[in-house]
């Protein structure tokens, strides 16, 4: 009963510091969905349509004036 009671705590503790350590190692790393792009780098031209169906793109704006992008997502 006593053995049974230790084995049953020193692996809940072994556990959690499994978990803590993942997570430790997990934190300087970049999103699996990151693309490379870093601060300061140049974004990648694109283009999407606006509400009245016009095509834009987003070197329209280089030179011009700040661009400002959110993205929204509905489930």
């Amino acid at each position: 009963m006593r053995l049974s009671k230790f084995l049953y705590r020193a692996g809940m503790i072994l556990g959690f510091a499994i978990i803590l350590v993942g997570f430790a190692c997990a934190q300087g790393r970049p999103p699996s969905h990151a693309n490379g792009i870093r601060v300061g780098q140049e974004a990648p031209d694109f283009a999407l349509e606006d509400l009245s169906g016009q095509t834009v793109r987003l070197s329209d704006f280089k030179g011009k004036q700040p661009v400002m992008m959110m993205f929204f997502s509905t489930y």
